[in-house]
């Protein structure tokens, strides 16, 4: 029995036909009432893909950490013991040079960074305060002073500005805002240009300029009509004021977002409307509709594209789809990198309790560190363990 394909969520296939109440039926449909029933169907797909591909993240999530976190917490445990270990190896390091004392504590300083906010915490910063060259505190506050110098010269922040910044977070966030002021003064400058241009618009721009403002009045009349019928503070009735507050923000909330469905699907539900009035708009009407419904497919689009990127990071799926395949793939390989790096740690562990292995094994370690650090300068990477 073959296994059933794994499911996508989001292709450029020909979406199916919607199913809810707002589709139009007729013997022959006219090409604005097939365009606003395509609509329907991508918006629906769309939709149900964004919901599918919560439901599957929110489920795999815990089973990943499941999975992963035992083995984390070994590796944790592993690399707690080679600091401890190294730590107490060079409290007497006699048949040691100063050059493998120097990688040693090279090493007992990056593993030790790793374990900090463990619960070995505490053990691990005194361990790593005898072996830095430099305290803890002044470490951090130098990589923080490095990172608003940078702010400041990359985002072109004066220095109070800059020293707002003391996560790495807060620094991604002002460089987001820059970059959409940056574009927000470009499109300002080209409209401006526009504008200033007395250039005669042709008719498709003329047209579609109109088509615009239709659009835009075809939503908010929508809207309008939905906020007369429920205004809460005309009811008399307590239950009836609630139900019509419960209502109003939906009401809001579809408009907020230009959600043309969400505000026919309340009409219908109120029974403002009915299913035989949205099969007869007429053509005009039904072409502001669908420029509504392209806008809104485009934003959807938008969120799903985020959504699926956002997924893909947080599993560590390189490239596709982000379904059930992908992530069981991507857990697989994520175990596996584990169990390969448990394997190799505690075979050094056991390696460098003779004197003579520790010896040639902290020779190979000086060896990988540089080639690292050169990696690294490059293109920066994983450190070793």
């Amino acid at each position: 029995m073959s296994k059933p394909p794994a499911q996508d969520f989001f292709s450029d296939d020909s979406p199916p036909a919607p199913t809810h109440s707002l589709v139009i039926v007729a013997n022959q449909l006219a090409p604005e009432q097939q365009l606003f029933n395509q609509l329907l169907a991508k918006i629906d797909k769309l939709q149900n893909g964004l919901q599918d591909m919560a439901i599957l993240v929110n489920t795999h999530r815990p089973l990943r950490a499941k999975t992963l976190e035992p083995l984390q917490n070994q590796f944790d445990a592993l690399q707690r013991d080679m600091v401890v270990f190294l730590d107490q190896r060079l409290q007497t390091p006699k048949g040691l040079s100063k050059t493998a004392q120097q990688t040693a504590s090279h090493l007992i300083c990056s593993l030790a960074l790793r374990l900090l906010e463990g619960p070995e915490g505490p053990a691990m910063q005194a361990i790593y305060g005898r072996h830095s060259e430099i305290d803890l505190a002044t470490q951090r506050a130098q990589a923080l002073a490095d990172m608003q110098s940078m702010a400041a010269n990359a985002l072109g922040l004066d220095a109070e500005e800059a020293a707002q910044l003391e996560t790495p977070e807060q620094l991604l966030a002002a460089a987001m805002r820059k970059m959409q002021e940056e574009d927000d003064a470009r499109q300002a400058q080209k409209e401006a240009h526009r504008k200033a241009r007395p250039t005669k618009k042709s008719a498709r721009q003329q047209q579609s300029e109109q088509d615009d403002v239709d659009a835009s009045k075809a939503l908010r009349d929508i809207y309008r009509k939905l906020a007369s019928a429920l205004h809460p503070d005309r009811e008399p009735d307590e239950h009836e004021r609630r139900r019509k507050t419960d209502l109003m923000v939906q009401v809001n909330a579809a408009n907020d977002k230009k959600d043309l469905l969400a505000l026919l699907q309340l009409q219908l539900k109120i029974e403002q409307i009915d299913v035989a009035a949205v099969s007869a708009v007429a053509h005009d009407k039904l072409r502001h509709f669908n420029r509504v419904l392209q806008e809104q497919v485009q934003s959807l689009q938008q969120e799903f594209a985020h959504a699926r990127e956002m997924a893909r990071d947080e599993f560590g799926i390189p490239y596709g789809g982000v379904n059930i395949k992908a992530l069981q793939a991507s857990l697989r390989q994520a175990a596996a990198s584990l169990e390969y790096d448990l394997r190799f740690m505690k075979n050094d562990l056991r390696t460098i309790h003779d004197d003579k292995a520790l010896k040639t094994w902290l020779k190979e370690q000086k060896e990988q560190m540089h080639g690292q650090q050169l990696l690294e300068e490059a293109l920066g990477g994983r450190g070793f363990y």
